[in-house]
């Protein structure tokens, strides 16, 4: 069973104006089709298994695919108190830290991470990315 979603506008990042209506089709956990009257893509595919696809209508509401956070690191928050303290914080507090911040980025749209230089290369989520181990100079180097 596919879902179709009927909202009244998807902005997609492939255009630079929103696609009205937006329409995508999604099988399983893939987008099949995004269209909709008037769009590059056209409509969305007719429903298969005689009519059993579920269909979701959102009249008014945008549909927004979901976002990137670029550079993030999930057991450090740079808006409180002294980052270091935090980066040698006991580790279940370092992951409790780091889950706050997946959930945080998950309520705002989220569905992708790309972490920047966490400790011990945490990995609590699918779809987080390391970028790779946090660069420092050497004592030596900087003489």
């Amino acid at each position: 069973m596919a879902i179709r979603i009927e909202a009244g506008q998807l902005i997609d990042a492939a255009s630079d104006v929103p696609r009205r209506p937006g329409m995508p089709s999604i099988d399983g956990d893939r987008i099949e089709a995004v269209g909709g009257a008037g769009t590059p893509s056209g409509p969305p595919p007719p429903p298969r298994g005689g009519g059993q696809d579920l269909v979701l209508s959102l009249p008014g509401c945008t549909l927004l695919p979901g976002l990137i956070d670029f550079h993030s690191h999930l057991g450090i928050d740079t808006r409180w108190s002294d980052l270091g303290i935090q980066a040698q914080a006991p580790p279940a507090r370092y992951i409790a830290a780091g889950i706050a911040r997946i959930q945080e980025d998950l309520r705002a749209g989220t569905t992708t991470m790309r972490l920047c230089g966490d400790r011990n290369g945490a990995d609590l989520a699918p779809r987080i990315f390391s970028a790779a181990r946090a660069w420092r100079r050497s004592a030596a180097a900087s003489k």
